[in-house]
């Protein structure tokens, strides 16, 4: 199985995902798969297109103003969901195109992500997503299976369990979503059970679900710092220490 932790390095995580699949790298210029994790004042990034421009170009002023207008809009988030579709719509069609996807497996089960997030990622597959969300007394139900019927519109369809206990057969997904939620788990502070080794549990309940050589993609916020956690809100990895978690629990890194 495999992992993807693009929030710490997205522009090499992109290339390898983009580069399985030749129709869509194909359509991509030298500058499409660039990108970063911060918007700074010197250096704005059009993250729909890949390209740079700085206080010199002729773009600067009215991409200034954008940002201003949007200035609620966190970039970070924005460009992890792109990066995450991009990767996602990639690796979908190689297993589409190489008979890895099957009927049953052609959906996404995405754990603690955004709303919007997730929906965006649901129109990738025939079966839409499935999002598992902690709820207010969620923990104190032992095998929780409360599911919200599919909307056949949005693509998706939610459950109310803790990524702690997924109440989902083993090996029976191809791809598995969390963008900035494996930190909270086990936290409290979306009405989960406190479990310090949370996030690690988690993680090795994803590996128990995706079908072998599944994908998970997922981003945490990291330094290059020592590991801490906040507590009661986030788990602040130092990347070395997040690899180590990741192949502690059964998964090896995407290659080229």
């Amino acid at each position: 199985m495999n992992h993807l932790d693009y929030e710490k390095n997205l522009e090499t995580f992109l290339k390898q995902s983009l580069a399985t699949d030749a129709t869509d790298s194909s359509n991509l210029n030298s500058n499409d798969a660039t990108f970063d994790d911060t918007i700074t004042d010197l250096d704005y990034r059009d993250i729909f297109k890949g390209r740079i421009f700085t206080r010199d170009d002729e773009n600067y002023k009215s991409f200034s103003s954008f940002t201003k207008m949007v200035s609620k809009v966190d970039w970070v988030y924005e460009t992890q969901d792109i990066v995450a579709f991009k990767i996602l719509r990639a690796l979908r069609n190689n297993f589409r195109r190489t008979g890895r996807l099957s009927q049953d497996q052609d959906r996404l089960l995405d754990v603690g992500s955004r709303f919007k997030s997730t929906l965006y990622f649901a129109q990738l597959f025939n079966n839409g997503v499935v999002c598992v969300e902690a709820t207010p007394n969620t923990h104190s139900q032992v095998g929780c299976t409360l599911t919200m019927p599919f909307n056949s519109v949005l693509g998706m369809q939610s459950m109310h369990a803790e990524a702690q206990n997924l109440p989902i057969q083993s090996e029976s997904l191809s791809f598995i979503t969390s963008l900035h939620a494996i930190e909270h788990f086990g936290l409290g502070k979306y009405s989960d059970s406190i479990d310090y080794y949370g996030d690690q549990k988690g993680l090795r309940e994803f590996y128990r679900v995706l079908a072998p050589g599944g994908i998970i993609i997922c981003s945490v916020p990291s330094e290059d710092i020592q590991s801490y956690v906040e507590f009661h809100g986030q788990r602040i990895y130092n990347p070395s220490d997040f690899d180590l978690i990741m192949r502690d629990c059964g998964f090896e890194p995407l290659e080229d």
